[in-house]
């Protein structure tokens, strides 16, 4: 069968689950900062607050390297104990360091219904690509863990930006034949209408990172390219 289009998909939080990875760590960190500060503790909302500004503020200088939510939970710590006026204690910085990397450990899981989703469309006849941004180290982890090149005619793993990527792909397909499917208004949808394609944007209830919401884009412009969707599935309604 020809291949119709090429759908391009973002990995994390659109295929498989990764917030829960970092919800998982940081109850971890509240747990122990809790116990080490007792009383003078701030309320766990308003610690992660203070992280999500800093984290967001450390993408300028380390993107999505792996050492940048560890690095910004330990600058939270530091942060906290001169807001309530203690001395940080270097060993609890280095503990908190130590859980924060753990957010890219195994298992990783695709979500339910994905897999039946990237195989339809494949015997479809369309071309699929596994567009995936970050560490190259730690995206190259969870595509192994989850044995997920089966699925796909092509694996990219770019550092951060996705458009030169996608822009390659219509090249060879055309604009009009190439669609990037992803959960994050900033790294997915931002490209594809920087490169002119559409956009089938599928947003995560669960994931409030400020770094998805950085690059703002003009309603027109997503008016024009971007379709929203409640679910993965109902991708197979757009692409008979």
């Amino acid at each position: 069968m020809e291949k119709k289009q090429c759908l391009v998909f973002d990995g994390d939080d659109t295929l498989w689950g990764n917030v829960w990875k970092y919800q998982l760590v940081e109850a971890k960190i509240l747990l122990f900062l809790a116990q080490r500060l007792k009383e003078k503790c701030w309320p766990f909302g308003k610690i992660l607050d203070l992280n999500d500004k800093i984290d967001t503020e450390d993408v300028r200088d380390l993107g999505l390297d792996k050492s940048r939510f560890p690095t910004s939970w330990a600058k939270t710590y530091q942060q906290l104990c001169q807001e309530i006026k203690i001395s940080p204690r270097e060993e609890d910085a280095q503990k908190i360091y130590d859980l924060a990397s753990g957010f890219w450990q195994p298992p990783f899981y695709f979500f339910e219904g994905a897999v039946k989703v990237l195989k339809e469309l494949r015997r479809r006849g369309y071309y699929l690509v596994l567009l995936t941004a970050g560490d190259r180290e730690v995206q190259q982890f969870k595509v192994d863990n989850l044995k997920a090149e089966r699925y796909f005619d092509e694996v990219i793993i770019v550092a951060e930006d996705k458009a030169l990527a996608i822009m390659a792909k219509a090249h060879i397909f055309g604009r009009s034949n190439v669609v990037m499917v992803g959960n994050s208004a900033h790294s997915d949808m931002a490209a594809a209408i920087k490169v002119r394609v559409r956009g089938v944007y599928i947003p995560m209830i669960s994931d409030d990172w400020s770094y998805h919401n950085l690059r703002r884009v003009s309603s027109r412009a997503w008016q024009k390219y971007i379709t929203q969707l409640k679910t993965l599935d109902e991708i197979l309604t757009l692409f008979p």
